[in-house]
């Protein structure tokens, strides 16, 4: 796996109707997944998004019901371990003569070993793939797993696993560094959700399951943003948990609670005073309508984090008066 994070995509909605299985089969089943893909419908649709990490890759994808069987070459075959689950009207994967049915919670496979899968209507599955040694350092058990569906859909760790999937899929990193710390969360949720050992559990407990659940918090205050009552209890409080507990996290991450919303309520005013259609309004306004409620202490904070007034910011980039009303 490449140690850059990267995010590649894959549609065949651009495809002519009539192309679109023998670009499934022969362009993209065996050129980039080693699998043989065999449509069963006159004409497919295939949709798929990866995130590759140090060590991990994510894939989401949805697609019209087709069978698939790995590897189409096997001598670029890998020993990667992969997680699989979805919704699939009628889906199932095997391996080593065992089946497995979408829908009945998450199935750990090998990619050294020959796998079959078939999706039926309304295919929506995600894929995650890790080296060995990274899930391995976590679940040292993890061959026990193989092809079993230990997981219940009230697993905590498992719904915090895929709510941390998506802020990653929202926000995807650049950085190699970021990207090794996300792989190692993403092994620690597993571990934690597939249930491992005292001490692995310990230190999964205290990295994987700490970072998506402060996450999941950020994404919340983002849809929560231009609240003016916007709050660490009212964040706790939608999460479960204590503000106490949310503070904390915000702590050992970095910036505080506060600190986070006062910088992404800035961020949102110095996008609109950039919008020749929102940025012409009065100014106070815009800071009132992004959760602001004193103007000075808006003035104040803006001018600290960007150097220069809302007004100067308006007046470069919309070429209006710096003295216009507030």
């Amino acid at each position: 796996m490449d140690n850059q994070p990267a995010l590649v995509r894959f549609s065949l909605s651009e495809v002519p109707e009539n192309e679109r299985a023998i670009t499934l089969h022969e362009a993209f089943g065996r050129a980039v997944l080693n699998m043989d893909f065999k449509p069963l419908t006159e004409y497919p649709d295939f949709n798929l998004e990866s995130q590759f990490l140090p060590g991990a890759t994510v894939t989401r994808g949805w697609n019209t019901p087709h069978a698939l069987t790995s590897s189409y070459d096997p001598s670029r075959d890998n020993d990667d371990l992969a997680v699989v689950w979805g919704r699939s009207l009628g889906g199932v994967i095997s391996q080593r003569g065992k089946d497995a049915l979408s829908g009945h919670g998450p199935v750990l496979i090998s990619c050294a070993e020959t796998t079959c899968a078939k999706t039926g209507q309304n295919a929506v599955h995600t894929t995650v793939r890790l080296q060995p040694s990274l899930l391995l350092s976590m679940l040292p058990q993890a061959e026990s797993f193989i092809m079993r569906q230990p997981i219940g859909p009230d697993s905590e760790a498992f719904r915090l696993l895929d709510g941390y999937l998506s802020v990653l899929r929202a926000e995807p990193l650049c950085d190699p560094e970021l990207g090794r710390a996300a792989a190692l969360h993403i092994c620690d949720l597993l571990a934690l959700a597939f249930g491992t050992g005292r001490d692995c559990q310990h230190i999964a407990s205290g990295r994987g399951l700490r970072a998506a659940r402060l996450g999941l918090i950020k994404r919340w205050v983002m849809t929560h943003l231009l609240d003016p009552s916007l709050c660490v209890a009212a964040a706790a409080a939608a999460q479960g948990l204590s503000p106490r507990y949310v503070q904390i996290l915000f702590a050992e991450a970095g910036p505080t609670f506060s600190e986070f919303v006062l910088k992404k309520r800035l961020q949102f005013v110095h996008r609109c005073l950039g919008n020749r259609e929102i940025g012409a309004r009065p100014i106070s306004s815009i800071a009132y309508h992004a959760g602001f409620s004193d103007l000075s202490y808006f003035n104040r904070a803006f001018k600290t984090a960007y150097g220069e007034t809302p007004s100067d910011v308006r007046a470069r980039t919309l070429g209006l008066a710096a003295n216009d009303s507030l």
